[in-house]
C-alpha cells in the first residue's frame, strides 16, 4: 500500500512517504510551509490516494486538509483507539494521544514479545510502556528541553532567553551557560532516572526506544542502553492505516 503520513505535532508537521512497506522518503514542514502543495506533488508523482495521520494539533487541520486536497487523497485519522497489535488499556483510552499509540505500534514491530518503552522527546517528552502481553499501560509527561527554557525565561524578572545547544558544559561559567546546564543535563538525568524506574517494573527485559526531536542529541549523551529509532510515528501510522484498510475491505 502507498500512503502519505503525517504526524502533526505542537510545533510541526512530520511527513513520510510510503512506496508499499519502505519509507521513502521524510520532510519537516512547519505551519506557516504550504503543506497542501507537497502532498498534491506527492500524489500526482506517485499516484497515490491516501493519507494517514495522527494529530495533536487541532486548530491546524483546516489548512492542511483543505476542500480541494480532500478531492484527490481519502484520509484515515489514526486515533489512540485504531485497531492494532497494541491493546489500549489506558484507564481513560479516549485521551490517549494518537502520537503516542502509533509511536509504541512503531516499536512494537521492531521488538521481540518483550516489554517496551518508547521516549518522545520534543515539545514534550512523553514516556509510554507496553507490557510484554501488549498491553498499553501508561506512562508519563513532561516539558521538553526548549519548553523549559522557555519557561525560564518567562517566569523570571531577569533570566535570559537561551536556545539549546549540542555542545553544553556541564559546570556552566555564564548565566546562559547555567540555564543551559541545568535544563539538558538536567533532562539527561530524567531520562536516564525514568529508564531505571520503568526497568524495576519490567525487569532487565525492557527495550527502550529513543525518537522525536532532540531524540538524537538525547541518544547521545545517555549512558543506559537504547535504541534510537527517528521514524517510529510515521511507521506506526502506516501500520494501524493498512490495519485500517484490512478491516473496511472485510466490513
Amino acid at each position: 500500500m502507498h500512503l502519505i503520513a503525517l504526524d502533526i505535532g505542537n510545533s510541526r508537521i512530520k511527513a513520510g512517504l510510503f512506496l508499499g512497506e519502505k519509507l521513502e522518503w521524510v520532510k519537516l514542514l512547519t505551519f506557516t510551509d504550504y503543506i497542501g502543495a507537497y502532498i498534491s506533488f506527492w500524489t500526482d508523482k506517485y499516484e497515490i490516494d491516501t493519507l494517514a495521520y495522527t494529530n495533536v494539533n487541532s486548530r491546524q487541520m483546516g489548512r492542511i486538509l483543505d476542500p480541494s486536497l480532500l478531492l484527490q487523497i481519502r484520509p484515515i485519522e489514526i486515533t489512540g483507539s485504531s485497531p492494532g497489535p497494541v491493546r489500549n488499556a489506558y484507564r481513560s483510552p479516549a485521551t490517549l494521544g494518537s502520537d503516542r499509540y502509533a509511536a509504541v505500534v512503531g516499536a512494537r514491530l521492531k521488538s521481540e514479545k518483550r516489554p517496551l518503552l518508547v521516549i518522545d522527546i520534543g515539545t514534550a517528552i512523553t514516556y509510554d510502556y507496553v507490557d510484554a502481553e501488549n498491553n498499553y499501560l501508561g506512562g508519563a509527561i513532561a516539558p521538553g528541553i526548549n519548553l523549559r527554557l522557555r519557561s525560564l525565561h518567562h517566569y523570571t524578572s531577569r533570566l535570559p532567553l537561551v536556545k539549546q545547544q549540542d555542545e553544553v558544559d556541564f559546570i556552566g561559567s555564564t548565566t546562559q551557560d547555567c540555564i543551559r546546564a541545568g535544563v539538558q543535563y538536567g533532562v539527561i538525568c530524567e531520562i536516564e532516572g525514568m529508564i531505571g524506574r520503568y526497568k524495576k517494573e519490567a525487569g532487565d527485559e525492557l527495550e527502550v526506544y529513543l525518537t522525536g526531536g532532540t531524540a538524537i542529541w538525547i541518544s547521545d549523551h545517555i549512558e543506559v542502553s537504547h535504541r534510537l529509532e527517528m521514524n517510529l510515528v510515521l511507521e506506526g501510522i502506516y501500520h494501524l492505516a493498512q490495519q485500517h484498510r484490512i478491516n473496511a475491505q472485510s466490513n
